[in-house]
């Protein structure tokens, strides 16, 4: 765990030498244990905030050891905001569900957005953004493009062919999507909404053309 030194001197992370150094002055004479109001019980109290007293003073009134020192709390604060982003993100995409499911398809593409700007390396945000933007108008490529990076972050899943099959079947393109459920089921056997999909198809496509579209006698 990285110690805050500016928060133990009570200074700004732009502070400068002086201020850093006026800071130290004060604290380490408030501070030191041989001062009266800190002797008897309060001795370890006083000895340990003289020695982080000293500690961050080592480091801040070295240019090089400060630089460094920056670039290492910087890190953990952009790991503490990550954490916290993924975690709004969650939140997020799961009311999009539940706004999915109530058929408000509105608000649950608004969701999904909002989930993918805050942890943009989700899959299953941009295949279920795809599949809302489809229940919302005519959004045929903005669906496509949301499958497709989702297949680009997890090429292995077979969901993310299934949604992609899904889009081009609402807009009835039911030559592709017959093929994206076909994908599928190359990296999931086992799928069984491709499956299911793949036999809903026979039904929607008329009979003359589905020997065209199926390779059927």
């Amino acid at each position: 765990m990285i110690k805050n030194y500016y928060e133990i001197l009570g200074i700004a992370e732009y502070a400068s030498q002086k201020e850093i150094k006026k800071a130290y002055l004060q604290l380490a004479q408030k501070y030191h244990p041989d001062k009266s109001p800190f002797n008897g019980n309060n001795a370890d109290t006083a000895l340990g905030k003289f020695v982080a007293i000293n500690e961050a003073y080592h480091v801040l009134s070295d240019e090089n050891k400060r630089k460094e020192y920056n670039e290492k709390l910087s890190a953990k604060a952009g790991g503490r905001e990550h954490t916290i982003n993924v975690t709004q993100a969650e939140m997020l995409y799961n009311y999009g569900l539940q706004a999915l499911k109530a058929g408000k398809n509105e608000k649950a593409v608004e969701y999904f957005q909002t989930a993918i700007k805050l942890n943009p390396r989700e899959p299953k945000y941009y295949t279920h953004l795809a599949l809302s933007v489809i229940k919302t108008g005519h959004h045929f490529d903005k669906a496509v493009e949301a499958c497709k990076k989702a297949i680009d972050l997890e090429i292995y899943n077979a969901e993310h062919y299934v949604a992609l099959g899904l889009v081009h079947k609402h807009y009835q393109k039911f030559v592709e999507a017959e093929k994206h459920f076909k994908e599928a089921l190359k990296w999931d056997g086992k799928c069984l909404r491709a499956k299911k999909e793949l036999q809903e198809l026979k039904k929607l496509v008329p009979n003359g053309f589905w020997g065209s579209l199926f390779g059927a006698k």
